[in-house]
């Protein structure tokens, strides 16, 4: 089943950047680089409609940026905590993507 440009920004705003970046990089590996171009056409949809900047590349700093996100709101969220949620998110995505 192939994702459309569409149905990853739906993820972006389900399951996060995060989680979104993790299948980026899963699709990397995988050299699967028209997913990976859609993903990141996502992105910069999302940030062109919505005046955002949200990375298009996973690094200590979209982890330290979305941290600081969640200790607004809960500051029981902790490293571990987010991890594990977005790695859960990122298979479940990479399991709907397979044909």
């Amino acid at each position: 089943m192939e994702t459309s440009t569409n149905k990853y920004r739906l993820y972006l705003f389900t399951y996060g950047i995060l989680s979104l970046l993790k299948v980026l990089d899963h699709f990397v590996s995988e050299e699967k680089y028209e997913e990976c171009k859609k993903i990141v056409d996502a992105i910069k949809e999302q940030n062109s409609r919505l005046g955002l900047d949200l990375p298009t590349a996973l690094n200590k700093e979209v982890y330290a940026m979305v941290m600081e996100e969640f200790n607004r709101t809960d500051p029981k969220v902790d490293l571990e905590w987010l991890e594990n949620s977005t790695d859960y998110y990122k298979k479940f995505n990479i399991k709907r993507n397979r044909p």
